[in-house]
């Protein structure tokens, strides 16, 4: 009869949890290079990072007796800029990571051969999620002997880097237990990646958006509504904590500012529920795929709907090339493939959100207010050409993936035709989520909220946002194998010559290159159009809305353009964009016969 102990010990053991697939994963990362690279990229980045930060807040020419004082200064600076560079940055990395973590179990059909071992479904999620953190803490723990030493300059509390290591890791593993949970009914990796990062801005960013508008809006005490997001709201938290250590208050385990213990808990507590279905899902997933059906969810398939064989399918099934063949190919993929019960929700709930949020608006005359068409605007843009930039990022990694790359290379289809469809065919899929944005100008142009000058401008940033997206995706997926990096590297580009060179020459004191960088930003163009063209008072003053060509002044960091003279400079933005597009498709076309099998 067994005794306590051993009834504890076998409850409590690690490897019950885990099992092999822990240990697996463990040491086939140890021999990927890619890991090593993750490590050296992130800390020479974390580098720059302190060093931008250091050269802004530290002075060369200050006296010996404020010496001490600015030491202090820049010990906090340095410390609160770690803090929220690895929150952002390790999340940006755990998404990219787990993207793959079940999906490579479905791509090679292995998950149903695991379920016949002794193995079962929470081990294979616990390994996965544990394997993959394990990756993610490594690199936290990288940052903790910069911030012992900054921590000799003074200015920052202990509790301080407590509570924010807390947040990050209880961030981290939400984060995870979500990529785990899409995965399932996901194969493809960019899809898994897309969907995760949706999911988390819409949970972290637009839903607390939200809240505070109408908060605000219905003069309801601002407390309260801070409290609620404290407890759920990663990013809240941080700043709360952040303005604490800032002003002195105590943020420790007895003090009465330890909110962010409740919301670690609640984090936690929402995590281990997110496996828990996950569990289930990927049980599931293996009894479909052992049966040989498709690794779907448990929803995922119609009912009646009967299971065709693809060696004995009817001849009716086939489909007709009509058109560009790859062009053809690319649009036989559609937009958003929604197939699970879980999927039709989320869709629905976005869909469901942006109605009442346009509708709120409206009702309470937001709309009269250019701050929102900003905001809109934007929105729209980024969403746009982050798709745009996933789908062409995977345009061709996905053939290497699926090996049909070099079957496509010997087909009488020419290097440049080839990239030519993959272009075409990724903007007309993806036009749909740009047709939200001009519906939106459209619209609101008729019925008098925004000018109609705006009809001009913003087809050519449009246009700028759409071939910059596709091409730029399109030369990374012609140089790596696998799409997950494809993506991770075109999303790094684009957000180092929009962020991080400005910084970098803004530090150097190149004000007339800054300006000029963040202006050919198409994100950037589409606000200071919508902040000349928008709101009650750009259109009711003088007569902008009958004569387009007089009143209207842009402000480009300072200096106000009029209506040509905006044209102009658009006109200039989009042949200096073109050429940069020329730089990627040569790129792209050098490329396409390299790194033919994927390994």
């Amino acid at each position: 009869m067994p005794t306590l102990i051993t009834t504890l010990r076998f409850w409590f053991d690690p490897l019950r949890w885990t099992g092999p697939i822990f240990d697996k994963e463990l040491r086939v990362s140890s021999r990927r290079r890619r890991n090593y690279v993750l490590r050296t990229a992130y800390v020479l980045v974390m580098l720059l990072f302190i060093w931008l930060v250091w050269v802004e807040t530290v002075s060369d020419r200050v006296s010996s007796a404020n010496v001490i004082a600015q030491m202090s200064r820049a010990g906090i600076e340095l410390t609160m800029a770690i803090v929220w560079f690895q929150f952002v940055g390790l999340q940006l990395v755990a998404v990219s990571m787990l993207s793959t973590a079940i999906r490579d179990e479905l791509a090679s059909k292995t998950l149903g051969v695991l379920l016949t071992t002794p193995i079962s479904s929470l081990q294979i999620v616990i390994g996965k999620l544990l394997s993959k953190l394990l990756q993610l803490f490594a690199l936290l723990a990288l940052s903790l002997p910069v911030l012992a030493i900054i921590r000799v300059f003074g200015g920052v509390r202990w509790d301080y880097i407590i509570a924010a290591l807390s947040i990050t890791l209880t961030t981290l593993v939400f984060d995870a237990a979500v990529c785990l949970f899409i995965s399932v009914t996901n194969r493809k990796s960019y899809q898994v990646l897309a969907a995760a990062v949706v999911v988390l801005v819409v949970l972290f960013g637009l839903i607390p958006l939200m809240i505070v508008i109408i908060w605000d809006d219905l003069n309801l005490p601002w407390v309260t509504a801070e409290i609620i997001l404290s407890y759920v709201n990663p990013f809240v938290v941080l700043g709360m904590v952040t303005d604490s250590a800032l002003y002195g208050g105590g943020i420790g385990f007895g003090s009465s500012n330890s909110f962010w213990l409740t919301h670690c808990g609640i984090m936690l507590g929402v995590t281990a529920l997110l496996l828990l279905v996950t569990t289930l899902r990927v049980r599931k997933a293996a009894l479909r795929q052992m049966a040989g059906e498709p690794a779907r969810s448990l929803l995922g398939r119609r009912k009646g709907r009967p299971t065709i064989d693809s060696e004995h399918a009817d001849e009716s099934r086939i489909r007709r090339l009509k058109g560009k063949p790859i062009v053809w190919k690319e649009l036989r993929e559609p937009l958003v493939r929604v197939r699970s019960l879980w999927q039709k929700i989320m869709l629905t709930l976005i869909l469901l959100f942006m109605a009442a949020f346009y509708g709120y608006t409206v009702y309470r005359h937001w709309m009269e207010e250019e701050v929102f068409h900003i905001l809109f605007v934007v929105i729209y843009m980024i969403a746009g050409m982050f798709a745009t930039m996933v789908g062409a990022a995977a345009a061709i990694t996905k053939e290497r993936e699926t090996r049909s790359w070099p079957i496509l290379l010997i087909t009488p289809l020419t290097d440049g035709g080839i990239i030519y469809g993959k272009v075409v065919g990724t903007i007309r899929r993806y036009m749909p989520i740009w047709l939200f944005l001009g519906v939106h100008l459209m619209v609101f142009s008729l019925f008098g909220y925004i000018n109609p000058a705006v009809l001009v401008h913003m087809p050519l940033i449009i246009l700028n946002g759409v071939i910059y997206a596709v091409l730029s995706g399109l030369c990374f997926s012609s140089l790596c194998r696998k799409t997950a990096l494809a993506l991770v590297l075109t999303l790094l580009f684009s957000l180092g010559w929009m962020i991080f060179l400005p910084m970098m020459l803004g530090i150097a004191g190149s004000s007339d290159a800054i300006e000029l960088l963040i202006s050919a930003n198409p994100i950037m163009q589409s606000g200071v159009i919508m902040e000349a063209t928008s709101g009650k008072y750009n259109i009711s003053s003088g007569n902008y809305y009958y004569d387009i060509s007089q009143g209207l002044k842009y402000d480009w960091f300072g200096e106000n353009l009029g209506f040509v003279g905006t044209t102009l400079a658009l006109v200039g933005f989009t042949v200096l964009n073109l050429i940069l597009s020329m730089v990627f498709f040569i790129i792209a076309r050098t490329n396409l016969r390299n790194k033919l099998f994927s390994k």
